[in-house]
């Protein structure tokens, strides 16, 4: 509703007031030395500059020459009106400076207008300030291969399995795949030091377990249940039942067998 009534007060009141207005513009523009054929057009001029002007500054608060140049042609208006009305009263008579001051009134709104149409085409970015147009340089194939080496790059706390696997001696490492090791089969193949002992055992961090491989008792007790049944227990059934490799399962055996693990 309130909608429709500034609607209706726009389409009857701003006709009106430029109809209004038109009259003291045109006399003004004819005592500045315009002839009756071009003197109608000042009140055009005066117009569409108000209403360009108003509505860029509304949709592109931005740009600031659209504020003055609104507050420009409001002070324009009304100083055409008031002075047109001041001449035909004869309160006032035509001087040089008003001759000159009129006379620049449409160089003057040429001018901002284009100026303005400049500045709207310049593209708005979300802070307001109009998006730079300089082109922006691509990073070289050494930035390039710096940032993804950067990416790629392990952490250096953590050895790869393959890596610590390829340090073994290739006639001691069992007959699997070494993405297939387990840690048990990993820490079995290296003998434990002193240094693993002042340090509380690396396997045992490790695993939770003391190396991660069973005492002697423990494998004594697993080759009881195993021969249970009267078979002689051989390394690979050691192997299937601690879950490591044939050839950890062997060493299991023989160790057990020597009573030293």
């Amino acid at each position: 509703m309130l909608k429709a009534l500034i609607r209706t007060a726009l389409c009857a009141v701003v006709p009106a007031a430029l109809l209004m207005a038109a009259p003291g513009e045109i006399a003004l523009a004819e005592s500045a030395g315009w002839s009756p054929m071009w003197s109608p057009l000042m009140p055009v001029i005066l117009s569409v500059y108000a209403a360009l002007t108003a509505g860029i500054a509304s949709v592109r608060p931005d740009i600031r020459s659209a504020k003055i140049g609104a507050a420009f042609s409001m002070t324009v208006a009304v100083s055409a009106q008031v002075t047109a009305h001041l001449l035909s009263a004869d309160y006032m008579s035509v001087s040089p400076g008003l001759v000159v001051a009129v006379s620049a009134i449409p160089p003057v709104v040429a001018g901002h207008l284009l100026h303005m149409a400049a500045s709207v085409a310049t593209p708005q970015t979300a802070t307001g300030a109009p998006e730079s147009t300089a082109p922006v340089s691509e990073p070289s194939e050494t930035q390039n291969g710096a940032q993804a080496s950067a990416q790629r790059a392990p952490c250096t706390s953590f050895v790869p399995l393959a890596d610590l696997v390829a340090t073994i001696p290739s006639d001691s490492r069992p007959d699997i795949c070494a993405d297939t090791w387990s840690i048990a089969d990993l820490l079995a193949t290296f003998p434990a030091t002193e240094a693993d002992t002042a340090m509380g055992d690396l396997g045992q961090v490790a695993t939770g377990a003391d190396n991660g491989r069973p005492d002697a008792d423990t494998i004594r007790a697993a080759i009881a249940v195993l021969s249970a049944s009267g078979r002689t227990v051989t390394g690979e059934d050691l192997a299937a039942h601690f879950g490591v490799s044939a050839r950890t399962g062997r060493r299991y055996l023989s160790k057990a067998t020597a009573g030293v693990v």
